[in-house]
């Protein structure tokens, strides 16, 4: 094995010689001569020097400055923030009065607005009432004195037409002429439709007779006191009217005279369903009630013009059947030109086949309730309020199965048979 070779020998480096300050006071290099050139190393680490000691002292001034500065800012601070604590301790105060002040402003309006509600719902309960009142003190539902309620007798005729007289200061008893022609239905079975066939009848299919006068007009009711102020007299023959009195209301003249009568007749249980929205939609009738109520006092005759069960047995039981025609608004309704035909007939007014065609298609219903003399739209909504129930609603025959509950049809049912037992007419709806 080769011998290891030795490491080479480090040679120490040699020790630089001492400077030693020149005679002159001047920094030389060691090989100058005596007062020699100054070293350029010795005097640039003096500046250094120089400018490190100037740089410190102004360093030092100036962070003592700032330290002051940024001491006083500090202090500043501080106070600033101690007031903001301050200041937020204050709001936070307030906003919580003002939290408990809107709670209980919140509790104050819940309570106004239930009293609100309550007052509102008193407001339309005596509103009802006052309309109520209101209509309890007009014509049709005043109780007279000393008149007779019955209606059954000769008596009762009598003692109106007398009250008319003097009531209207007439020199003598309101007169049903013979040129007269009257409908006679009960409230709701269909007037406003007969209202219209006669008059387009009478004229031939003429259409400005449907169209230039309103249908309380062009025929007048017998118990409105404006009609007296119609000059009836003065329109040609035949003139016609219409009223809702029974057989025994009628002025003694109406026996003398005998005019023709048209009288129209509905199942009980529409009239019933068509009454409760008329009542709820005018303003000078006593409004219906709940439904179940209104029912009641329909079958005990205790709503406008009475009884219907009275009003119809009245009518059948008429002297002088011979000049009352005896018409259904279900018949009516199954087959109108059939209808017009037979009324046509009974009036004596002969007519072509195209004009009653005509007639017909004038009086279906869709078209009647777009004539403005026909449908009530030009009365004031003060008196009839359409937004509620409109006038001609629907003209259908069998409504009252969207309206009776089944124990509501079936009580009318059997208050119906037993009211009718005696009566030998056949009705289209039974």
């Amino acid at each position: 094995m080769p011998p290891k070779a030795k490491p080479p020998t480090q040679q120490p480096r040699p020790t630089p010689p001492a400077a030693t300050a020149p005679h002159s006071g001047s920094p030389s290099c060691s090989n100058g001569a005596a007062g020699g050139t100054p070293c350029p190393g010795f005097k640039a680490d003096l500046l250094v020097a120089i400018f490190k000691t100037e740089l410190q002292a102004a360093l030092t001034e100036n962070l003592s400055n700032i330290k002051t500065e940024l001491r006083a800012v500090k202090s500043k601070l501080s106070d600033s923030i101690t007031n903001i604590q301050s200041d937020v301790c204050a709001l936070k105060g307030t906003v919580g009065e003002m939290e408990t002040s809107l709670s209980s402003c919140t509790d104050d309006i819940t309570t106004l607005q239930a009293k609100v509600a309550h007052l509102s719902t008193e407001l339309i309960r005596l509103d009802n009432k006052c309309e109520d009142l209101e209509a309890r003190s007009r014509r049709n539902n005043i109780r007279l004195v000393g008149i007779p309620e019955d209606f059954s007798t000769s008596s009762t005729a009598t003692a109106i037409s007398t009250l008319l007289k003097e009531a209207l200061e007439l020199q003598k008893e309101p007169l049903v002429d013979r040129a007269h022609l009257i409908l006679q239905p009960k409230p709701k079975p269909g007037t406003t439709w007969m209202q219209e066939i006669v008059p387009l009848i009478m004229s031939g299919g003429d259409p400005a007779s449907v169209e230039t006068l309103p249908n309380w007009r062009r025929v007048p009711w017998m118990e409105v006191d404006n009609t007296c102020k119609l000059n009836l007299e003065q329109r040609p023959s035949p003139r016609i009217l219409s009223t809702h009195f029974q057989y025994a209301m009628m002025p003694p003249s109406f026996s003398e005279i005998k005019p023709k009568v048209i009288y129209v007749m509905r199942n009980p249980k529409d009239v019933f369903t068509s009454s409760f929205h008329f009542y709820g939609m005018t303003s000078f009738l006593v409004k219906p009630g709940p439904q179940s109520e209104f029912l009641h006092k329909f079958l005990d005759g205790k709503v406008m013009f009475g009884s219907w069960f009275d009003h119809v047995k009245s009518w059948l039981n008429a002297e002088d059947k011979d000049r009352i025609m005896y018409i259904s608004y279900e018949e009516m309704i199954m087959d109108l030109k059939d209808s017009v035909a037979r009324i046509a007939q009974f009036l004596e007014k002969p007519l072509d086949t195209e004009v009653m065609e005509k007639i017909a298609d004038r009086c279906l219903f869709k078209n009647m309730k777009q004539n403005k003399m026909s449908n009530y739209s030009t009365v004031p909504r003060v008196y009839m309020d359409q937004t509620k129930s409109e006038f001609l609603r629907k003209g259908i025959a069998g409504d009252w199965k969207n309206q009776l509950t089944v124990a509501e049809a079936e009580y009318f049912e059997a208050v119906y048979k037993d009211k009718m037992k005696d009566v030998k007419y056949k009705f289209a709806w039974d």
